[in-house]
């Protein structure tokens, strides 16, 4: 059952709140049917027992494991080429205070 609700995660991720909440209902019940527990038992603590997570907290984690890989370049290179890297101005705390004016000018002045 979790290898269903697995499947195809980066199409769940864009999945809107009342579809997330039918696959939850399917995770809660089972859930319930592996532990056996009451219907209407608080289903939280059972997921916890079972090592699930809730299915928007799944699809998100599966999502991110997955990008995780194609940027170490450990994933199948149909997936490392969808991603596309961009450069990006880090700022050390040090520096926030300085207006952003500023920290441009001297950023430009380095490149």
């Amino acid at each position: 059952m979790s290898s269903r609700l697995d499947y195809c995660n980066s199409v769940l991720a864009g999945l809107l709140e009342g579809d997330i909440r039918k696959l939850q209902c399917v995770q809660n019940a089972a859930a319930n049917l592996v532990t056996h527990s009451k219907k209407y038992d608080n289903i939280t603590p059972v997921l916890v027992d079972l090592h699930w997570l809730p299915v928007r907290s799944r699809i998100l984690y599966k999502v991110l494991v997955l990008t995780y890989h194609a940027l170490e370049g450990t994933a199948p290179p149909y997936i490392q080429s969808l991603l596309s890297l961009h450069p990006q101005l880090l700022v050390p705390l040090s520096l926030q205070v300085i207006p952003l004016n500023m920290l441009l000018e001297h950023y430009f002045l380095w490149c």
